[in-house]
């Protein structure tokens, strides 16, 4: 029935979801639509797949076959773009860092996973906001902090 549900709203409800979740995030400012070609054309220079949160709501909203599997393929290309372009002191590239630890955490809890993401000690610090709707007594590690996996 939810599969039925997911298919005749055009898209898939956990890509829905977490979309939801990273859009309504403050680190999502820079990501939700592509930089001014006028403003920065040294960005489409240097990245020749640009990717942002619109593209991907549109993928979502139209494609039945677009799965969460697309959707962290689509992000983790967003994350690579901004990491690749930007020095990592800036704001852009320290909020790609949180919407890729956000999205990972929260894809896990989508997929049915114990919430808990591999995260390496010797990554920086990222704050990253409560992501799922766990019980605090429940299985789910997703801390207000998580140290950034490589």
């Amino acid at each position: 029935m939810a599969a039925a549900a997911a298919a005749a709203s055009g898209g898939n409800t956990s890509a829905r979801k977490l979309y939801d979740v990273l859009i309504a995030s403050p680190a999502a400012a820079h990501f939700k639509v592509l930089p001014d070609p006028l403003l920065y054309p040294s960005y489409y220079a240097v990245i020749a797949r640009p990717v942002c949160l619109a593209d991907i709501n549109i993928l979502i909203g139209g494609a039945a076959r677009y799965s969460l599997a697309d959707m962290l393929r689509d992000l983790r290309r967003m994350v690579g773009n901004a990491k690749r372009y930007n020095v990592p002191e800036s704001q852009v590239y320290q909020d790609a860092l949180v919407l890729e630890v956000s999205a990972r955490v929260r894809s896990r809890c989508e997929l049915g996973h114990a919430c808990t993401a591999r995260v390496a000690a010797a990554g920086p610090l990222v704050p990253v906001p409560r992501l799922c709707n766990h019980a605090p007594a429940s299985r789910c590690s997703a801390s207000p902090a998580r140290r950034l996996g490589t």
